[in-house]
């Protein structure tokens, strides 16, 4: 039975003091931001993990190779979750060896905890003392979720909403951001979306919110823009939306 933990927690209110804030023009009272490669640095220690997992089960490493090469080539667009992974590296791969390999690398990952990108931490702490609400949007399980925000030190307290794998619609799915939308009185238009992954673009545009894209996941700038993400939304990492943000 799949489990719902999709929800708000509101241990710490937002200051009711601030004056709106603008980002290209518009409002912006709610951030809603992914996980991995926007808060978490991924790039490097993720092919790691997968490689270290892949030989130690007996796989080859070449369609891993091949996967990041070509992703940070831009020509290939990347995966959503694990899973979907596994399944291209590896299509023969039966059920209980899919299981298997996720456990080890789920193991793996709790050994050697992805560090916080530079900023990302004070950044969210930062949305948040300036009234701005901000909410993740992950392929995340929300236990998996749990151990990396407590590896970095992460309040889980400072999110309005949680979207992660185990709620009802889960992203890629189109309709996740509905989802969040149901748990703020915040229009749309006075959000944007924080991403580094073609899944999060496609959500983003889904659910007709902004869509900031980040450079910290390994994609390259060329490929966002040949998706139609405007040069200016596109930003070295997630910290430097403080720059595009200004009062009312």
């Amino acid at each position: 039975m799949r489990v719902f933990l999709f929800y708000a927690t509101f241990k710490k209110e937002l200051p009711s003091w601030r004056l709106t804030v603008r980002i290209f023009g518009k409002p912006l009272r709610l951030v809603i931001s992914d996980v991995d490669g926007v808060i978490l640095h991924l790039v490097g220690f993720l092919k790691n993990n997968l490689a270290r997992t892949a030989l130690e089960l007996g796989f080859s490493i070449e369609p891993i190779e091949d996967y990041f090469r070509d992703v940070k080539a831009g020509s290939r667009r990347g995966h959503a979750n694990l899973g979907q992974g596994l399944a291209e590296f590896w299509p023969e791969l039966s059920l209980e060896k899919s299981q298997k390999f996720t456990q080890r690398f789920r193991d793996i990952e709790k050994e050697s905890p992805y560090p916080a990108i530079d900023g990302s931490v004070q950044n969210i702490t930062w949305l948040h003392r300036e009234g701005i609400a901000v909410a993740l949007c992950t392929s995340n399980d929300m236990l998996t979720l749990s151990y990396r925000m407590y590896s970095i030190g992460l309040d889980m307290s400072l999110f309005r909403v949680l979207s992660t794998a185990d709620s009802i619609y889960s992203k890629p799915h189109p309709k996740t951001l509905d989802l969040v939308f149901e748990k703020v009185s915040i229009p749309r238009e006075h959000a944007v979306y924080v991403g580094d992954w073609y899944p999060d673009l496609a959500v983003a545009r889904a659910g007709q919110v902004r869509f900031l894209a980040v450079l910290s996941g390994g994609i390259p700038r060329g490929a966002f823009l040949r998706e139609g993400v405007p040069s200016d939304h596109i930003l070295e990492t997630f910290s430097n939306i403080r720059s595009l943000i200004t009062p009312d």
